[in-house]
């Protein structure tokens, strides 16, 4: 899965969510982990729950840094350090979208 694959399913992950999420809310989504906190608030009953399983924290991190960088994601709290996506994120629904963004995979 290369870095475009993985901005697309961060972004239809905080999409099916509706909610910002913490970076930590995000991964363990991603990789299909059903914390209490997650089945607390049935983030483990989306759709797109485990859609990218096998990466670790620091893969993800490193991420949502680009994705931040290029303008996809942004910090939507401060205070609980929850992110979304922005106006061009909100774009993104598959890789053909994303694919037109050539600074992501630099």
């Amino acid at each position: 899965m290369n870095i475009q694959d993985r901005i697309v399913k961060i972004i239809i992950v905080i999409q099916e969510a509706g909610v910002g999420l913490t970076r930590t809310q995000l991964q363990n989504i991603l990789t299909g982990q059903a914390t209490e906190e997650l089945q607390c608030m049935e983030l483990d009953q989306l759709e797109s729950f485990g859609i990218a399983e096998g990466m670790d924290e620091e893969d993800w991190n490193s991420i949502i840094d680009r994705a931040i960088e290029v303008g996809l994601l942004k910090i939507k709290n401060q205070r609980s350090n929850t992110l979304t996506y922005t106006p061009e994120g909100k774009k993104i629904d598959n890789v053909k979208n994303l694919e037109s963004i050539a600074q992501i995979a630099k």
